[in-house]
């Protein structure tokens, strides 16, 4: 899977549903998913952040490919 945004679709979907069950849980169990959940959130966030970078970073890259395009042409 090469496609970071479907792959922080599926981590939200999946912490999504997993909100939707806990009331269902044993007290064991819940602890579990909730330090599990907090993981998955933590990496979504960053995740996330990583791919707004990348996405400033090529806009840049292009930015600056046209701005030097326009001064071979003086």
């Amino acid at each position: 899977m090469n496609s970071p945004e479907r792959a922080c679709h599926l981590a939200k979907q999946a912490f999504d549903e997993a909100i939707s069950e806990l009331d269902t849980l044993s007290e064991e169990s819940y602890k579990d998913s909730t330090l599990i959940m907090q993981l998955l959130r933590d990496n979504l966030t960053l995740w996330t952040s990583d791919i707004a970078e990348d996405g400033a970073d090529e806009a840049s890259k292009d930015g600056s490919v046209k701005a030097n395009a326009g001064d071979d042409a003086e």
